[in-house]
Order: C-alpha cells, then structure tokens, then sequence
C-alpha cells in the first residue's frame, strides 16, 4: 500500500517523507531523483525486484548443484555398473579361453602308441660321413671307424657321449633317428645291438625321427632312457 495522505480540499498526495522497511531513499530534487517521480517508488520496486532475482538465483544456483551433484553420483553408478560388467565378462572369456585351449593340449598330448624297434645303436654323423665317402655301412657296423686319417678305435661310444646324434641301423640301412641326446643313456649302447621301446614322432619317407624310452641289449632288463633335457 503506497503512502498517500488527505490534503484537506479532496485531494489524495503521496508521502515523500515515507521510507519502507527502513530504508533510506532519497526525496525528490536530491540526488539520483527526478522531481516528477517518487524516487524512492521507483528505486524500491527496483531492489526489490533485484533481491527478488537475487533470490530466485540463488534457489535456481543450489537446484542445479543438487541437481548437478545427483547426476554425477548417477553416472558415477552407471560407470561403476559397467566396469563391474566388463570384469565379469573378462572373467568368463577368460575361463572358457582356458577350458579350452586346456582341452585342446589334453588332446595334443595324448600317450602316443608305444612300438618296439631293433637295430644297431650307431652315431649318425660318423656313419653318414663314412658312407658318403667309402660308399659302405663300415661306421654303422663297428665301434672303430675310419676317418681321413684313418682308424680310430671306439670312435661310436666317444662321438656320442659328446653329443652326437645317435641312430638305429637295421637292415643294411638307418631305420630311425632317436630324438634324445644320447650322452647320458644311448651312449652306453653303442655299436651294440639293441632293443628300443618308443613312439614315432615323425613320418619321414625315408628315415622317421623316434623317442626312445626304453633301451636293452639282447635279452637284458629294460633300462629307462635319459635324454638329458632341461624339462625333466
């Protein structure tokens, strides 16, 4: 309600002496005011309406902070949710990954078909060295083998306890080359008939690769064969 008061002949003037809720506003003719207006009217619908806004602003700022920080915890969950997600998909894929390539290698390493095979235990390189430049089996038959500066006694067992590939002549010809280094085990077989147990581990047209795993001669015990490699 704006302040007006009787002036007596019926008419109605406004207060200019009025200041609301405590306020001091300037009267007409002083500074910041027009002597046509109520300058304190005009400048208190002004700050009221600013602290209005003010206000308003202020409410509308917290609202969208509250909103702000709702949305954030919501997408943080949703994150969250997903990451959890992805671990357990991970997880499963990784399982069945395992079960199998697992069953996989259980198939791969199946025993093999054990089969018993006869001959000479020979050094491979001597033997084949002597029959390419003698054209005969001398080397494969003897432990003395004859090299380009002649005979040389026990020349099988000293080849393989080095090392050299080991192998089983039968038969006027090399029937299997043992994958095994033949220092620890075949060596002691040189030059020696024998009787090996394995399993094939090639199918090579002329000469396959064999894997010994049992060696006797004659009519002797079975004898467990070492080859000696880092797996064991």
């Amino acid at each position: 309600v704006l302040p007006y008061h009787d002036d007596g002949v019926g008419g109605m003037h406004l207060d200019r002496s009025y200041r609301p809720s405590g306020r001091d506003f300037p009267h007409d003719g002083e500074p910041g005011c027009s002597q046509h207006n109520s300058c304190w009217f005009s400048d208190s619908l002004l700050m009221e309406a600013r602290c209005m806004v003010e206000t308003e602003c202020s409410v509308n700022s917290k609202s969208m902070n509250l909103m702000k920080g709702v949305k954030e915890k919501k997408m943080k969950g949703t994150r969250n949710y997903s990451n959890f997600v992805l671990l357990i998909t991970a997880l499963a894929i990784m399982v069945l990954a395992m079960s199998f390539f697992g069953t996989d290698l259980k198939a791969q390493m199946k025993k093999p078909k054990m089969v018993t095979v006869s001959g000479t235990i020979i050094d491979l390189t001597c033997a084949s060295k002597g029959h390419a430049m003698m054209d005969n089996w001398y080397n494969a038959k003897n432990d003395d083998h004859m090299t380009p500066m002649g005979k040389k006694e026990s020349c099988a067992v000293m080849c393989l306890k080095g090392g050299q590939p080991a192998a089983l002549f039968s038969g006027n010809k090399i029937t299997a080359v043992f994958s095994c280094n033949p220092r620890a085990t075949l060596a002691d077989y040189a030059a020696k008939r024998v009787e090996v147990q394995g399993f094939w581990a090639g199918d090579g047209k002329d000469v396959k690769a064999f894997v010994p795993m049992k060696i006797r001669s004659g009519s002797g015990t079975w004898q467990d064969v070492d080859c000696e490699t880092m797996h064991q």
